[in-house]
């Protein structure tokens, strides 16, 4: 049914009116969106706007004295910024007026709010227009100012998620204040005793930047980068590292700027935000981790942090915290450092490759770890590797990898484990020539067949089947080699 253009009429000037008598914020906010929509639709294929009335409006509300009307306004227009059409070059200078009075108003707070809501959104829809983007850079400081103020406030999070995107579609955008930005998430990203979502969006920011513009990065936050190893290899038990490295690292640290948080220290310490739960190893259902929890985000953001800036910014700071987390008696440490061998191979593959014998060489061992976590995370960087670093992680390191994994195939108290080095051997043989699979494959054929046998009888006794279903996938796999 269509409506006669004079009914179309009246039902634009009620909701107009309705937006500024309406009392119920939740009712009025409701009603914005209606407006949003109606305004949307009233934009042509050729971009111009047949409802003109609604510029007015806008920028009536948006520059007067009423606080709701204002935040009205804003909202209206970040959900559709580009409301202005093809007349939007005339209004340019306006538009940046009326967001500029808006995140200024330092008199309230929430008009603030909204105002770098629609800028965010305003700058979005720019993102190929160095132009526009250029003329509205300087409200970036004062947009940073009031994102600062709600992460202080703990109240929404609205405001690093407009950070995050606009680190996504226009970090160019960003560049004049990146340092500044870089520090407001390293501060939040740091204080443990704020909440897992702010923690993880600002850490999203860093790691969204790093993707998008790596060369801003690598410039800007290279001081960070160096100050996390320092900080990592002054942190928590250092009775390993020999005197004079501590009294090398203090004085380091004594000349460099204390002001930023290690970037790298709190993703391994995240990484190692792990229940306790001695039912895990021998749990027979695999329940994927949330991927919402700490450890999850951190272990992501670190693969794609070595993705995005490169081995030769990341390894070195990385591959110097691992020993010490290794040594760690704390087996949430040694987990958290095991995987996080795992996490940056492919993004630092170049600069691992020369080192892979030291690698191998510093966690081997840990196969044998008291605690079945720490031997699964073995499991996981073994698997991780020979896929990574296939074929020449297979040539150099066969000797250690296939007895080792056919000694923690034997481990029936902790099934979980078990069935992880079943899963790591299906890696590794997957790309491993011929010639040097074929000596090892009686005694893996003969070890597979042995647990097969023991899980068949447990299948039928207590109905567990996890590592029944991994050694009939590395059997199948191994013979397919």
């Amino acid at each position: 049914m269509t409506i006669p253009p004079e009914a179309q009429k009246q039902l634009r000037e009620q909701i107009l009116l309705s937006v500024q008598n309406e009392q119920s914020t939740n009712i009025r906010l409701k009603i914005c969106d209606v407006v949003a929509e109606v305004a949307r639709n009233l934009i042509d294929d050729d971009g111009n706007n047949q409802w003109p009335e609604f510029l007015q409006f806008l920028f009536q509300c948006a520059n007067g004295p009423v606080p709701a009307l204002k935040k009205s306004a804003l909202r209206i227009f970040t959900s559709v910024p580009g409301v202005f059409g093809n007349q939007q070059a005339s209004y340019l200078d306006l538009i940046k007026q009326m967001l500029q009075q808006s995140i200024l108003d330092s008199s309230n707070y929430e008009v603030q709010f909204q105002a770098v809501r629609a800028l965010g959104a305003f700058i979005i829809i720019h993102e190929k227009e160095s132009n526009i983007q250029k003329h509205f850079v300087e409200l970036l400081p004062p947009m940073l100012q009031v994102t600062i103020k709600s992460a202080e406030n703990e109240d929404d999070e609205a405001l690093l998620k407009v950070l995050i995107d606009l680190a996504e579609s226009t970090p160019k955008y960003l560049r004049s204040q990146l340092e500044q930005i870089m520090e407001m998430c390293m501060k939040i990203f740091s204080n443990e005793d704020k909440g897992d979502s702010w923690r993880q969006l600002a850490l999203e920011v860093i790691v969204t930047l790093s993707e998008t513009a790596p060369a801003m990065v690598r410039k800007v936050g290279s001081k960070y980068i160096a100050a996390l190893v320092l900080k990592m290899m002054t942190d928590d038990d250092d009775s390993n590292t020999h005197p004079r490295v501590r009294y090398a690292t203090c004085n380091a640290v004594g000349q460099m700027s204390t002001d930023f948080a290690p970037i790298l220290y709190y993703i391994l310490k995240m990484m190692t935000d792990l229940d306790e739960d001695e039912t895990w190893s021998v749990s027979d259902e695999i329940i994927d981790d949330d991927n919402d929890s700490n450890t999850v985000v951190a272990e992501s953001a670190l693969d794609r942090l070595s993705c995005g800036l490169g081995g030769k910014t990341m390894l070195p700071h990385i591959v110097q915290n691992i020993p010490t987390m290794l040594n760690n008696n704390d087996w949430k440490y040694r987990h958290a450092a095991l995987m996080a061998i795992s996490a940056v191979g492919e993004g630092c593959h170049k600069q691992m490759e020369a080192i892979l014998g030291q690698i191998m060489e510093g966690i081997i061992q840990y196969l044998q770890d008291p605690h079945p976590r720490v031997r699964y995370a073995t499991c996981n960087a073994v698997g991780q590797m020979s896929t990574d670093f296939a074929p020449i992680f297979e040539k150099k390191f066969h000797d250690k990898v296939i007895p080792d994994l056919l000694m923690v195939l034997d481990d029936n108290a902790n099934p979980r484990v078990q069935a992880h080095a079943g899963a790591a051997l299906v890696n590794f043989s997957k790309d491993c020539p011929k010639n040097i699979l074929t000596p090892y494959l009686n005694a893996i054929m003969e070890k597979l067949q042995n647990i097969l046998t023991a899980k068949f009888q447990e299948l039928v006794s207590k109905g567990t089947k996890l590592v029944l279903e991994q050694v009939v996938t590395t059997t199948a796999s191994v013979a397919d080699t």
